[in-house]
């Protein structure tokens, strides 16, 4: 999330939430149907290719059974879904998202923090998001997600969570969300605190700016404590510094007025398969779309789960943004050579995996995996490429091997989508059905009755 005032994003970044309809109650255990699904007569997408018409059985949160289409009989207990003529696709993963709605809902109190997760979390999943990571979540918030998502019922995705960015050069930066560092010590101690909080990951911002030691404070750190590193950047310049650190991402892409990266630095990714590049293209994309076409922005599945109030709150806000945040200009401004450098990065073929930046200014969650998965095929990426990115490549850097892919004793994590995935654009009205766990929360292309007590 670059060149946004932080302070305006504290509100959803700092805290997240659970349901949009009526709160859970922390004391209860909510109850969902989690009866076995037969999806019948699908095609069956796996990351090395069709696996043709199938039927695959999903039972206590997992692949049960994959049969020929048309072969199995279901029991009077299963509920069944007619897959003809359609694919059926992994849950999809988004490995770069904040957990917060666009500009922020309002601030009279009728809308608690909690609200911004509890649509965030819907819509996500509402598009075939499953399983993701969230960028720049404080302590405070993580923890609040965190114990919805204990409850298996809980309308959100599986998410891992990166804690506050930590920055090069600004020691005395200290937000529930974004830090500097004084020292070495100081590194080593915050990364050692964010491991104590139970993050996955920390986020690395001006990794080229750290003091002396600092940097390899935090990387060995992490190391010691199994944190995992991501690298937002917004140059060139940054990604030598954090190729030259050792991290496991490198998320975003060069917005500066370069017209290609560095062709030593294209070389030097070659050479480089445990890190993997997490583009977020799909931004400038969608933006330069409601450029186009400012209808798009009052989309309804843009404000699904929202009361009236918080639609039209964020539907102003959203507006407003377009004309001046920073963050909105300066995505028209790389607009010019954003498709030029993705397909430099698709070149080097370099793992590459999706990551949406939804919850930026004016990047609803809502359908950004299918904004993300457009781009990449309209910047030159084959379908399967982006298929791929957004499911086993995930699924690898999360370290979920029972992600990412349909077969027997994988997650039964699924989204069925209209027609062959592989053929015509992508998008979200395309998506039929969705379950995270063997719990179905899209049923005939529309969210179905709130799972959640």
């Amino acid at each position: 999330m670059r060149g946004v005032a932080l302070a305006r994003w504290l509100g959803f970044v700092l805290l997240g939430g659970t349901v949009v309809f009526a709160p859970v109650n922390a004391g209860a255990q909510a109850e969902c149907d989690r009866s076995p699904i037969l999806v019948q007569s699908a095609r069956l997408w796996t990351p090395t290719g069709s696996a043709g018409v199938s039927d695959v059985l999903f039972e206590d949160g997992r692949v049960a059974s994959i049969a020929p289409g048309g072969t199995t009989s279901p029991s009077a207990q299963v509920r069944v879904i007619d897959g003809k003529g359609q694919t059926l696709l992994p849950g999809l993963i988004d490995l770069h998202l904040h957990f917060g709605v666009p500009g922020g809902l309002p601030h009279d109190g009728s809308s608690p923090p909690a609200r911004n997760w509890q649509i965030s979390g819907r819509q996500l999943l509402r598009s075939g998001v499953t399983s993701g990571r969230s960028h720049m979540t404080s302590p405070q918030g993580a923890a609040l997600i965190r114990k919805d998502g204990a409850n298996p019922c809980s309308p959100l995705p599986r998410v891992e969570f990166s804690g506050p960015e930590m920055a090069g050069g600004q020691p005395d930066a200290e937000t529930p969300n974004f830090i500097g560092v004084r020292n070495a010590q100081d590194a080593a101690e915050k990364v050692q605190r964010a491991a104590e909080a139970g993050f996955k990951w920390i986020s690395l911002y001006d990794a080229g700016k750290f003091g002396p030691g600092e940097l390899p404070a935090l990387i060995a750190t992490a190391r010691s404590t199994g944190i995992r590193i991501m690298g937002p950047i917004g140059s060139a310049h940054e990604m030598t510094a954090l190729i030259t650190a050792g991290v496991d991402t490198i998320d975003d892409i060069d917005t500066t007025p370069a017209k290609h990266y560095p062709r030593e630095l294209l070389d030097g990714l070659k050479t480089l398969p445990d890190v993997t590049l997490v583009p977020t293209i799909g931004y400038a994309f969608r933006i330069e779309a409601f450029d186009r076409d400012p209808s798009l922005i009052d989309a309804p599945s843009n404000y699904e789960f929202m009361t009236p109030a918080e639609k039209a709150f964020v539907g102003l806000t959203a507006k407003e943004a377009l004309k001046k945040d920073g963050y909105v200009v300066n995505s028209r401004r790389i607009r010019a050579t954003l498709e030029t450098k993705f397909r430099e990065l698709l070149a080097t073929r370099a793992p590459m995996a999706t990551g949406t930046d939804a919850g930026s200014a004016d990047h609803f969650h809502s359908g950004a995996i299918w904004w993300e998965l457009e781009a990449w095929r309209s910047f030159g990426a084959q379908p399967r490429e982006a298929l791929v990115a957004a499911t086993a490549t995930a699924a690898r850097v999360l370290r979920d091997p029972r992600a990412g892919s349909l077969q027997v004793g994988s997650r039964a994590d699924f989204v069925l989508y209209a027609g062959d995935a592989e053929k015509g654009r992508f998008t979200l009205e395309r998506v039929r059905a969705v379950a995270r766990d063997g719990i179905l929360f899209v049923r005939d292309g529309a969210w179905i009755a709130d799972v959640v007590d």
